[in-house]
Parts: C-alpha cells; structure tokens; sequence
C-alpha cells in the first residue's frame, strides 16, 4: 500500500494512515475471493475522518466482492 507525498508530507502522519487502512482491510479479509488484488488510492487525508471512511472503504470492498 502505498501513500504519496502529496497527501502529507510527514512520514508519521503517512504511515498511520496506511495502518489504519490495513487494520479496516485485514478485519473483513477473510470475506474476500481468494487470488484478487485490491488497489487502494489515498486521495486526502482522512485521519480526522477515520470512522467513516473505515466504514465506507468496507461497504465499498464488499460491494466489488
């Protein structure tokens, strides 16, 4: 997974976003087809909106399933 520069500039703030998406991917991961690749795209920063994204990246990767 990876986070551009462009969406913050600290490594910190970059590396906590990565792990937050990782824990919401990681918790419905069992759900997923097995041999599918997932493409993830960090378009702003959401460590405010943490909750709700969370919650809307799961819908959405359900959706796809």
């Amino acid at each position: 997974m990876l986070i551009s520069k462009k969406i913050d500039k600290r490594a910190t703030s970059r590396n906590r976003m990565r792990r937050l998406l990782q824990t919401a991917i990681q918790s419905q991961f069992e759900e997923f087809p097995k041999g599918v690749d997932y493409l993830v795209i960090v378009s702003m920063p959401f460590e405010t909106l943490a909750p709700e994204v969370m919650q809307t990246i799961i819908l959405t990767l359900n959706k796809a399933k």
